[in-house]
């Protein structure tokens, strides 16, 4: 098996730093076939000298419009693959979002879930949910609400017992453009207040294309739900890993956005990536992102300090 590239999609002076992280991390496992998609010249600067031999960048200027910010994924996918092409043939894709660290090497839990529909996040659900008015659905339940929304809209004769995460996940070559394709002309054939959540409809579009996910760590995978008067296409139960070998979880960890400010710097001094204290710049840029949330008096102050 040709080790799957692993494609960053991100912009952002935080997100930049995050991604240098969890390319360090792939990197002292000896892991090569990386490719990055960042949204401006300075980002793609900044990657190109950390990783001058390691890592294929480019620069792509996503509109997403009124669509909410983390809808970027299938917009940027979709203008990489229409613009330039994976670099990387013939293998599997892994998509990676910047604040994942790889504990452990990726490449004997790839092999593991080679030719699969890997997810390193799944979340099991009710699809009798989708029955439901949306009107009895708690505002939290984007995902729900959003499959419902669809469901209204265009109709839907098979429903996932699933909601992938779409922050780190494998495809096969062959299957990965189809499933793009679908996800983007979904998502863009709804309205942004209706659109609350993209990976729920790419877990649709897995449901309609006949696609089980599968993964070491389902949420709520013990739960068993009431009959289903549909057709429902479900999750896919993995085995074990054999002694030796370790789960998603044990190999990789997607930070909750709450966890990474303060997670991601902890963990990345202890994994002993962080030689020239880009945690301090981190701070940094956290710190200037909240000025704007300051009162306009506070904000000059702290302005005029610093000049």
């Amino acid at each position: 098996m040709k080790e799957p590239v692993i494609v960053y999609l991100f912009h952002g002076r935080i997100y930049t730093l995050y991604a240098t992280w969890s390319i360090r991390s792939l990197l002292q496992h000896g892991y090569s076939a990386i490719e990055v998609v960042v949204g401006n010249e300075r980002e793609k600067e900044w990657i190109c000298r950390e990783f001058p031999l390691h890592v294929r960048c480019r620069v792509l200027n996503v509109n997403i419009g009124e669509y909410p910010a983390f809808s970027y994924k299938p917009f940027a996918l979709m203008e990489y693959m229409k613009q330039c092409g994976l670099f990387y043939s013939n293998r599997d894709i892994v998509i990676c979002d910047a604040d994942v660290l790889w504990k452990r090497d990726p490449r004997p839990l790839f092999e593991r879930f080679e030719k699969k529909n890997w997810a390193h996040k799944i979340t099991s659900v009710d699809p009798n949910e989708f029955e439901k008015s949306i009107e009895i659905i708690p505002h939290g339940h984007i995902a729900t609400r959003t499959i419902i929304n669809y469901k209204n809209r265009f109709g839907l004769d098979v429903y996932p017992n699933f909601v992938v995460n779409a922050g780190l996940f494998m495809l096969e070559e062959s299957l990965f453009e189809k499933v793009l394709t679908k996800w983007y002309e979904m998502l863009v054939s709804m309205p942004p207040e209706e659109m609350l959540m993209s990976e729920a409809l790419m877990s649709i579009v897995y449901a309609k294309m006949g696609l089980r996910p599968t993964g070491d760590d389902i949420k709520y995978s013990e739960q068993r739900y009431g009959n289903v008067e549909f057709p429902v296409v479900k999750f896919e139960e993995s085995e074990p890993p054999k002694p030796g070998f370790f789960t998603g979880y044990e190999t990789a960890r997607h930070y909750f956005t709450s966890q990474a400010k303060k997670e991601i710097p902890r963990d990345v001094r202890t994994m002993k990536l962080d030689p020239d204290d880009l945690a301090r710049l981190l701070r940094w840029e956290q710190f200037r992102s909240n000025v704007g949330k300051f009162p306009r008096r506070l904000k000059r102050k702290i302005q005029n300090f610093f000049r």
